[in-house]
């Protein structure tokens, strides 16, 4: 069965992608799960492929992973002698709550999300950039390495590795403070430009005070960082505000009604 890949673009501005985690991947995830001092609170679920939601998944033997694979790798796809297909590695896969929900559901900075955000042990993302197909047995050759130096492993350790960042990410994104690199470092990885946008070149352009990129773009350039982390607050909590706020409207009426003056007799 033929599955075609076309290029495109997300809402947000941000090239389309597809999400891959790997065979290695997989393995290290049990081995990191094994080696746990405190167990998980429940046992992983089975992990094959599909396990982790992903668009593709690949089977390079155990020295294919985040640890090897390089920002910009481009790798071109060849079905017997023909190229039917090129892609680019654009970033980590930075995974959300779901993963701890189905993996060990540990919440806690030793769960499989933490360890996956902190080692893009999670897999990665690859943008498209000549359309094709994919099959089952198609084989996948690096033919471009820009920036050898620029692991998935480095670029999510150094962003997302702190203890605070990997367990308050998913609501305030990563700040100065909590960078796991030198200021040499964060200027070299802001003149990746082949790093995806969402969840990584967009945090990097925030931390050195640049213009905003993807989701932090509001019409100029960033907020404040109080200004942002009290926006992401009103972010998470608004649904909230916002049934409380019907309940009360709903308790004033049945009051209103209620009141003896505000009575149906009173009008006849």
């Amino acid at each position: 069965r033929q599955l075609y890949v076309r290029a495109g673009t997300t809402t947000d501005g941000n090239a389309g992608s597809l999400s891959v985690p790997t065979s290695a991947h997989l393995a290290s995830v049990r081995q990191y799960a094994a080696g746990l001092e405190k167990p998980l609170r429940s046992a992983l679920q089975p992990m094959a492929a599909g396990s982790w939601g992903e668009n593709l998944h690949l089977n390079g033997g155990e020295h294919f992973h985040s640890g090897v694979v390089c920002v910009g790798d481009e790798y071109s796809v060849w079905r017997g002698e023909q190229m039917v297909l090129l892609l680019q590695v654009a970033s980590p896969r930075r995974p959300c709550s779901h993963v701890d929900m189905a993996h060990g559901k540990t919440f806690t900075r030793h769960g499989i999300r933490a360890h996956c955000a902190r080692t893009a042990q999670a897999g990665w993302f690859m943008r498209v950039m000549t359309p094709g197909s994919l099959m089952a047995g198609d084989v996948f050759r690096l033919s471009a390495r820009p920036h050898p130096s620029w692991s998935l492993a480095r670029v999510a350790y150094l962003l997302y590795g702190h203890d605070n960042t990997v367990m308050r990410y998913l609501s305030r994104g990563a700040v100065r403070e909590e960078w796991m690199g030198s200021d040499q470092e964060l200027g070299e990885l802001a003149e990746v430009q082949e790093l995806a946008v969402c969840e990584y070149r967009e945090e990097v352009l925030k931390i050195i005070g640049a213009p905003a990129v993807g989701s932090y773009v509001l019409g100029g350039p960033y907020l404040g960082q109080k200004q942002y982390l009290a926006r992401s607050r009103w972010q998470h909590l608004a649904p909230h505000c916002i049934a409380l706020l019907v309940v009360l409207c709903a308790i004033i009426t049945s009051l209103w009604w209620l009141a003896p003056n505000n009575s149906i007799s009173n009008y006849m």
